[in-house]
C-alpha cells in the first residue's frame, strides 16, 4: 500500500482493455511502483506477472484498478483476476464441502494503492458490482498498514471474513554466502545433514545431484522428472496432481524462464531423481512455490536435503534477499526460516442473509474442529 501524504481525492478506475493496459506511461509508472513496494509478494502484482496471465486467460478474465490523482498522473495500482474462488469446508487436511465462488483476487494480495480507507472501499464496490460473489486476497500480512488503514471501514460497509485466521509465515534473510549459512549453524546441525544426506545417496546407490532449472531447454526435462516424483509424494496422495508436464506446462515455464523469474530445483539420488521444488525470484525475494518428495526415499528426508543444498546455491548465485516458504507451517519451515511474521487470506462478501449465513456456517465449523480437537488432546 502506497502511503498517502496530503488530503488529495482519488480517482479510480477499473481498466479491462489491453490497449489501455499496455499504455506506456502507464506501464512504466506500474513497474516503478512495484519496483519499491515493500510487498513480499510483489511479483503477483508486477507487470510481468500480468502479461504472463494474459497468456494463460482470457482478456476479460482480467482487469487493472488504477488510482489518479487529480493531475492524471498513477498513484496506485492493483491488477486483478477474475476466477473461482474454492470456499473449502475442512476437517483437518480434508475437504468435505467445496462451494466454487465468482472471485475477484487481488493479485499481489495487498493493492499497491493510496493507504485511503475511501480508495479501498470504492475498489471493493467496483468489484463487488462486477457480478462477483467476493473479492479475495490471498496473503496479506497481518501487520500490513493496509489492514489498519482498510479493515474497520470495511468491517463497516462489508463482510469481512478470514476463512483459516491468522497463520506462521516463515521467511529466510539469504546469508552472504553459503560459509556465513552454514557458521550459522550448530556443529550438531550440519552433521545431522551430512549424515542424512550421505544415507540417501546409499539407498539409491549413486550420488546426490542437485541442478538449478532457469533456462528454457531446461524445462521439459525438468517437468518429467518432477511428475513422477509428486505422483509418490504425500501432496498427490491427499490434493490429487499438483504438477503436471502437459504442453500447457512446458509452455508456461518457458515462459517464465524467458521472462527472468523461473529457478527449480531437482534433486537426483544417482540416476533416480527424489525431490523437487518449483521456485520463482523476482525483486529480491525467491518464492518456494512447491516442494515434493518421493516418499520411498522420506526414511532420509529429501526434501530436507534439498533445501540445504538450495539455500546454499541462493546464498552463491544471483543471490535474493529473502526465501519466502510460502502458505504453512512445516516443520522444514520453522527449521530455516529465521524470520516469523503473521498473515491472512480475507474474503469480502456484499452483507446479505446468504453471505452470512454462508461465513457463520464454515466458522460455526472451524470451532468445533478445534473444540474436538482440544477434546481428543486431553
Amino acid at each position: 500500500m502506497i502511503a498517502q501524504t496530503n488530503d488529495i481525492p482519488y480517482r479510480l478506475s477499473i481498466l479491462r482493455l489491453p490497449a489501455e493496459w499496455d499504455e506506456p506511461q502507464l506501464r512504466s509508472r506500474w513497474a516503478e511502483i512495484t519496483n519499491k513496494s515493500e510487498n513480499i509478494n510483489a511479483l503477483y502484482a508486477s507487470p510481468v506477472w500480468f502479461d504472463l496471465l494474459r497468456q494463460r486467460h482470457r482478456a476479460e478474465e482480467l482487469a487493472l484498478a488504477v488510482a489518479y490523482r487529480p493531475a492524471g498522473d498513477v498513484a496506485g495500482v492493483a491488477p486483478i483476476l477474475f476466477k473461482n474462488y474454492p470456499f473449502q469446508y475442512y476437517i483437518s487436511r480434508y475437504p468435505i464441502i467445496t462451494r466454487q465462488l465468482r472471485a475477484a483476487h487481488l493479485l499481489g494480495s495487498v493493492p499497491m494503492l493510496p493507504a485511503d480507507p475511501q480508495v479501498s472501499s470504492q475498489l471493493l464496490d467496483l468489484l463487488l458490482d462486477a457480478q462477483v460473489d467476493c473479492v479475495y486476497m490471498d496473503t496479506v500480512p497481518v501487520a500490513d498498514p493496509f489492514l489498519a488503514s482498510a479493515m474497520e471501514t470495511w468491517r463497516n460497509n462489508y463482510l469481512v471474513y478470514a476463512p483459516g485466521g491468522s497463520r506462521p509465515w516463515h521467511l529466510l534473510q539469504i546469508p552472504a554466502n553459503s560459509e556465513e549459512y552454514l557458521s550459522r549453524m550448530s556443529s550438531k546441525t550440519r552433521s545431522t545433514l551430512r549424515k542424512k544426506a550421505k544415507k540417501l545417496a546409499e539407498s539409491a546407490g549413486g550420488k546426490l545431484e542437485m541442478t538449478r532449472i532457469d533456462s528454457e531447454h531446461q524445462v521439459g526435462e525438468f517437468l518429467a522428472n518432477a511428475v513422477i516424483v509428486s505422483r509418490n509424494s504425500w501432496q498427490h496422495e491427499i490434493l490429487g496432481n499438483r504438477i503436471s508436464d502437459s504442453e500447457d506446462e512446458r509452455a508456461w515455464g518457458q515462459r517464465l524462464a524467458r521472462a527472468g523469474l523461473l529457478r527449480n530445483y531437482l534433486l537426483k539420488c544417482g540416476a533416480r531423481s527424489c525431490a523437487f521444488v518449483v521456485g520463482y525470484q523476482f525483486n529480491g525475494v525467491f518464492h518456494d512455490v512447491e516442494l515434493g518428495y518421493d516418499r520411498e526415499f522420506s526414511e532420509h528426508s529429501p526434501g530436507t536435503v534439498l533445501l540445504h543444498m538450495l539455500i546454499q546455491d541462493l546464498c552463491d548465485h544471483q543471490p535474493p534477499a529473502l526465501l519466502n516458504f510460502g502458505l504453512g507451517d512445516a516443520d522444514y519451515k520453522q527449521r530455516f526460516g529465521n524470520v516469523e511474521r503473521e498473515d491472512i487470506s480475507i474474503v469480502v462478501f456484499r452483507k446479505s442473509l446468504n453471505n452470512y449465513l454462508l461465513v457463520r456456517s464454515h466458522a460455526l465449523l472451524r470451532y468445533l474442529v478445534r473444540a474436538v480437537r482440544g477434546i481428543v488432546k486431553k
